[in-house]
């Protein structure tokens, strides 16, 4: 019994703001965007399965860390989101990369550069807001 008021008195709103939220709804269509587009690279067995599988990472990463940004303290929330700004930086290259290789062409590659610079802005939004509003004077 004592669980389910702390369920609903404080982890259940905060599920609910971490999927309101802009920044988790991004990275994670961006997350679900490059699963869809590493389908046709190669498979395991392949020696290039190493680099979807950092793709996915990297991309899955973000989102992850926008998650963690929820369950932290206020000050640590920046940190988390500094390292989900790092992965898509990181993913980027792995798309510049997927581009040279031929992997995707330049419009799958253009449309996810966008989602990317997307993500990024919501994050930096994100971060400077949190920063304002927490700062220790």
């Amino acid at each position: 019994m004592e669980f389910d008021f702390w369920l609903e008195q404080f982890f259940k709103p905060m599920i609910l703001n971490l999927r309101n939220s802009a920044e988790w709804k991004r990275s994670m269509d961006l997350a679900i965007e490059v699963y869809r587009l590493t389908r046709s690279w190669p498979e395991t067995g392949d020696p290039r399965t190493c680099f979807t599988h950092r793709t996915l990472d990297s991309a899955t990463k973000i989102e992850r860390r926008v998650t963690d940004s929820f369950h932290v303290s206020f000050d640590s929330q920046c940190d988390q989101l500094k390292v989900a700004r790092y992965h898509v930086s990181e993913t980027e290259f792995y798309l510049c990369c997927a581009l040279k290789l031929q992997y995707i062409d330049e419009t799958d590659f253009s449309r996810l550069t966008s989602d990317t610079e997307h993500v990024r802005n919501l994050l930096n939004r994100r971060i400077q807001v949190l920063s304002e509003r927490y700062q220790v004077w």
